[in-house]
């Protein structure tokens, strides 16, 4: 304690160096914070990317189901009568692959 008191410029450079220490650590707890903030928004964003491309891939597997079902019952039909309406199933077809 002697030292502190007889040498004032030495006691200055403690106080720094410790404000220094304090300030860097500080600095880097509300980095780590914030870091941890920008992940869970990008997790967040993430889980809604892929959430909305399972959504759009069953919405587009439930209605390729539905157009196959439609295909299968109109060619049973037109079957039996003896005719096949090719363009309108082409139709759907096309519909489909450009709503997918």
């Amino acid at each position: 304690m002697k030292i502190l008191k007889d040498k004032p410029n030495i006691t200055a450079l403690i106080i720094a160096i410790l404000f220094v220490f304090s300030a860097f650590f500080l600095s880097m707890r509300i980095f780590k914070n914030n870091k941890m903030t920008v992940l869970k928004q990008f997790d967040i964003a993430q889980r809604s990317k892929v959430s909305f491309a399972i959504d759009s891939l069953r919405n587009a597997y439930e209605h390729l189901i539905q157009t196959i079902d439609f295909i299968k019952h109109e060619t049973s039909e037109n079957r039996r009568m003896g005719q096949y309406d090719i363009e309108r199933i082409s139709m759907l077809i096309n519909e489909t692959l450009t709503n997918t």
